[in-house]
């Protein structure tokens, strides 16, 4: 996976977000790292699942996206409450496939 400048990293995602306004006490190299690598698969996985979707969510633009999502703060407060309230996950769909038979 390309950014168009050459691989897409921790450390070029760790930018990109702080360019963003990303807070840098949240978006860290740690958080940046984990996450690229959990998104990635996350896309990779959709991919493989669903062959219509091959070659387009494996990209920078589509990865880069759901890490500013990841990383807004106005959804720290609600993540906050749910994992007190019951520790359970948080599921984020960003992407509904339908087909007719």
């Amino acid at each position: 996976m390309q950014d168009g400048a050459g691989p897409l990293s921790a450390a070029a995602v760790e930018k990109l977000l702080r360019e963003a306004g990303a807070d840098p006490a949240l978006a860290t190299a740690e958080w940046a790292a984990h996450h690229l690598a959990m998104v990635t698969w996350k896309c990779a996985r959709h991919e493989r699942s669903h062959p219509p979707l091959r070659g387009r969510l494996l990209t920078a633009p589509i990865i880069v996206d759901q890490l500013l999502r990841r990383s807004d703060p106005a959804l720290h407060p609600v993540l906050k409450r749910v994992c007190l309230i019951d520790r359970s996950q948080l599921l984020s769909i960003f992407f509904c496939h339908t087909t007719t038979s």
